[in-house]
């Protein structure tokens, strides 16, 4: 007969299976992140590992303290390996796990699990944690760099909320549609993959142009970026969720890139860095949540038809295998629907 200590066995295993599997993406999603950070000035743009780490918990919730240690220790590690002291290290570690735990525990508590991104209300309160969690969070965040350093508080906070909060925007949604199982009412068809392909190398080459030219003008800044809304605003409406996705990614990747380059409508003479940095991070973050929303409330309401069809026809499957007579008039009490049993007892053929 098995001991207890047999069962322990497996369990720690899949613990620690489960512990290294998220360990290590958080810490891949970290150094890419990287990419995204501007020297020497060090100021983050979008940083990645927020939205992972919201997305983990989000996917597998029963597991949320595996997730969260996890982060701790990761984020921990890699201030150690930076150079940073034991003290700082578990501040930055505190900080960035705190925040998807809030945000974590707020979207749980507001819309119940699972949560997929495909309903209006889910999107809407990813914005609410992007914004108002993730601003309390910051505070911690830059607590710490303003404490041991002696770097300027508000403007670390500033940065911190901005950079985390795109990245729950971007990447958390991403993460869990592609994640999660997911059914679609359109099939999937050639023409479907054509389209689908030629949007996303026309988006790309849209945004190439868009992003790699600089401002000639300060109004420049307010109208070139908008020729990007429309092919976006074309995708929310044509393709699922998981597809936009994919698209807001790959424009706020260029985007970023095209900015930090200095070649971008972003990008004035006389500027600061972090002002360059807000302006592109502001522009992403209202077109991001702005399509997301549109995308969900497209996908809510072709799903509504859909359920309604599937409805109907059941309901027309049913009435016409009873064998009791059964019609459906107007108001005018012209006959929309006879069933056969009313009309093999009425002698009429229901066209008749």
């Amino acid at each position: 007969m098995p001991t207890p200590t047999n069962f322990k066995a497996p369990r720690r295993a899949t613990w620690l299976a489960r512990f290294g599997a998220i360990a290590i993406i958080y810490f891949l999603s970290a150094r890419l992140g990287l990419a995204f950070v501007a020297q020497p000035e060090n100021i983050a743009t979008i940083w990645l590992p927020s939205g992972v780490a919201l997305a983990a918990l989000l996917l597998a919730t029963r597991e949320w303290r595996i997730t969260l240690s996890a982060i701790f220790v990761t984020n921990a590690f890699a201030n150690l390996t930076a150079g940073h002291s034991l003290t700082v290290s578990l501040g930055f570690a505190f900080a960035n796990t705190l925040e998807p735990a809030l945000a974590f525990g707020a979207l749980t508590w507001l819309l119940r699990a699972p949560i997929t991104f495909t309903r209006a209300r889910e999107i809407v309160g990813l914005i609410l944690v992007a914004v108002g969690a993730n601003a309390m969070t910051a505070l911690v965040g830059a607590l710490v760099p303003t404490l041991a350093f002696g770097a300027p508080f508000w403007s670390t906070w500033f940065i911190w909320w901005i950079a985390d909060g795109l990245g729950i925007l971007l990447i958390t949604p991403l993460v869990v549609l592609w994640a999660s199982p997911y059914s679609s009412n359109r099939p999937v068809t050639l023409t479907r993959v054509l389209e689908a392909a030629l949007l996303t190398a026309g988006l790309g080459i849209v945004a190439q142009i868009v992003f790699s030219l600089p401002a000639l003008s300060p109004t420049s800044i307010m109208f070139r970026p908008i020729l990007i809304v429309p092919l976006l605003m074309y995708g929310a409406l044509r393709f699922s969720p998981r597809g936009i996705t994919i698209a807001l990614l790959i424009v706020a990747v260029i985007a970023v890139i095209q900015t930090l380059n200095g070649t971008s409508p972003f990008v004035i003479e006389g500027q600061s860095l972090a002002i360059r940095a807000m302006s592109v991070q502001i522009f992403l973050g209202i077109v991001t949540l702005t399509i997301l929303l549109l995308s969900a409330i497209f996908y809510e309401r072709e799903r509504a038809q859909s359920d309604l069809q599937r409805e109907r026809d059941f309901a027309m499957k049913v009435m016409n295998t009873m064998g009791q007579g059964l019609t459906i008039t107007d108001e005018e009490r012209h006959f929309i629907f006879v069933n056969p049993a009313y009309s093999q007892m009425m002698g009429y053929t229901p066209e008749e």
